[in-house]
Formats: structure tokens, C-alpha cells, sequence
């Protein structure tokens, strides 16, 4: 049985079926700045369950964004992932141990305001990442694990953007968000929408998937500090009839700390899944992030 994780685990390796204002779920809490670009940098560190003590600090996943204003209301968000997984230890197969970096799908999209409260986007993730090679040798088997594990990684990150390492897959999302602000600095947000995985490769063998994406998020405004609370989940919409809901499912908690600086904006990050293939795969992730009003 295979929930949405387990298909896009799958669409790791190439083969099987695919699995505001800030631009959420694009993986970032920081608010846009009005009529101004931002550029930000996001690290996250997983911290996987079971045994794990020979894998590199580097081991981790790494994603530059940034977001254009286009009129008073729309802006242009996009964002280049990248991740990285190791082994220091000599049991990797080799003293030096073993490791690989890749370079995730880039996401190109739209966010706009409409009155009221209500905003609506979408965008897509071009196919770039390549599926690992088949292995020939002992050594390419070696390498062609660690590529495999670093696409895991950078998926297991931030699961509200699994797809961003999904191999030879191309994603489109649409969504629409609702915000509701107080004047005391309390924010709360709802936002819902669409995920198409459609795999680029080995079409006869691997099916398109529709995600149905859903979350809510709130949070306190001060002066000079921002805190966030949210949860969200994903549901595989065209899972096998025989599967429950809870098993098509995969939910996360995350927290974010963001300060003021004037134009910097530096933050740490928390997330960690609630159900799911995932929760048996990760502890948590924790990341620090730094926003650059240009």
C-alpha cells in the first residue's frame, strides 16, 4: 500500500507513479514586502528517524526564492531548491564515505490580492531533476544510493513541496487562500488547492497524480518579532478506492521566529510530520532563513 508519499518516493527513482501573501505552500513564512522584490536563502536540517549519527552535518536541503511585484496586487514568486546528502562514516563502502548534491525542479509562479481578503495563484515546477542511473558496479551502486537519498531528503524537508526533488516529473498547482487580520497583530490564514504530478519519463509505467493540498496557518505580528504556528496536509486524490483517507494522507505541524532588521529579515524554522509514511522516516527538520527586502 502506498500512501502519497510512498508514490512520490517512488517517482524518486524514476520508476512507479509520480507522487500572502507569502507564497505558501511554497515552503516560506515571510511576508511580502509591499512593491518591493525580496531574495531569500532557507537551510533546513533533517533529522531522521533510526540510526543516523554517520550522517554529514550537510546533509540537509537548501532553497533560494525570491518574489517580483507586478502592479499594486500580483507578484511573481520563484524558488530554486537544492539538496545534499552524506556519509563521513567508513561503512559508507569507502574511507572518505560517500555523498551527492542535487539540484531540485525550480518553481515559476503567480500570486495575487483580490478584495477582501482573498487571494489566488498557482505555478509549476519544470522537470530538471534527472532519475539516478542504473548502477554497473559496486561504486556506482554506492553513488546511485546517495543520489537516491539526497532527492529523499530535500522531499522530506519541507513536505509541503515533496514534488521540488520529484525525478523526470512535471508539476502544475492552483490555490486560493483566505487571510483574516486583527488589530491586536493576531493573523490567521486558510488556504486550499490543486497538485498535478505528470512523470516527463517512463509514461507506460507511471501514472499522473492529483494532490489535494490544504492548511491553516496563524500567527502574531510585534515590532520587531513575527511567530507562527501552522498545519497542513496533503491528499492523494486518485489512490486506490480501497484506501481510508487517513491512508492517502500525509499531515505536518511547522513553526516559524522571524526578526525585523529593517530590510533583513533572519528566522528559524520547525517542522515536523503528524501522520503518515513520513512520520515513520523523519523526527523533525529545522532550518534558519534570512529575507532581503532589494
Amino acid at each position: 500500500m502506498l500512501t502519497p508519499f510512498g508514490l512520490l518516493g517512488v517517482g524518486l527513482l524514476g520508476a512507479g507513479p509520480a507522487a500572502a501573501q507569502p507564497t505558501w505552500p511554497e515552503g516560506t513564512w515571510t511576508e511580502a514586502t509591499t512593491g518591493r522584490p525580496q531574495v531569500s536563502l532557507d537551510w533546513t536540517k533533517p533529522s531522521f528517524d533510526g540510526e543516523t549519527e554517520a550522517t554529514s552535518l550537510l546533509t540537509s536541503r537548501l532553497v533560494l526564492s525570491g518574489q517580483y511585484p507586478i502592479g499594486k496586487s500580483t507578484r511573481l514568486v520563484a524558488d530554486l531548491p537544492i539538496s545534499r546528502f552524506g556519509i563521513d562514516d567508513e561503512d559508507a563502502g569507502r574511507v572518505d564515505g560517500v555523498s551527492s548534491t542535487k539540484i531540485g525542479n525550480p518553481y515559476l509562479g503567480v500570486h495575487t490580492r483580490l478584495s477582501g481578503g482573498w487571494a489566488v495563484g498557482g505555478g509549476a515546477r519544470l522537470p530538471l531533476t534527472s532519475a539516478p542511473e542504473d548502477p554497473d558496479t559496486g561504486e556506482e551502486f554506492r553513488q546511485n544510493a546517495a543520489d537516491v537519498l539526497a532527492l529523499a531528503t530535500g522531499s522530506l524537508a519541507d513536505m509541503s513541496r515533496i514534488e521540488a526533488f520529484g525525478a523526470e516529473t512535471f508539476t502544475a498547482r492552483g490555490y486560493g487562500e483566505y487571510t483574516l487580520r486583527s488589530a491586536g497583530g493576531l493573523s490567521g490564514r486558510l488556504r486550499s488547492g490543486l497538485t498535478l504530478l505528470a512523470p516527463t519519463e517512463n509514461t507506460d509505467f507511471r501514472a499522473n497524480v492529483v494532490l489535494l493540498d490544504y492548511g491553516g496557518r496563524a500567527w502574531y505580528d510585534g515590532k520587531r518579532f513575527r511567530v507562527g504556528l501552522g498545519l497542513g496536509g496533503r491528499t492523494n486524490l486518485n489512490a486506490d478506492e480501497t484506501e481510508t483517507f487517513n491512508e492517502r494522507s500525509i499531515y505536518f505541524f511547522d513553526s516559524a521566529v522571524q526578526a525585523r532588521l529593517g530590510r533583513v529579515r533572519p528566522g528559524l524554522t520547525f517542522r515536523t510530520p503528524l501522520g503518515g509514511e513520513p512520520s515513520d522516516l523523519l523526527d523533525f527538520a529545522a532550518g534558519i532563513n534570512v529575507t532581503v527586502t532589494l
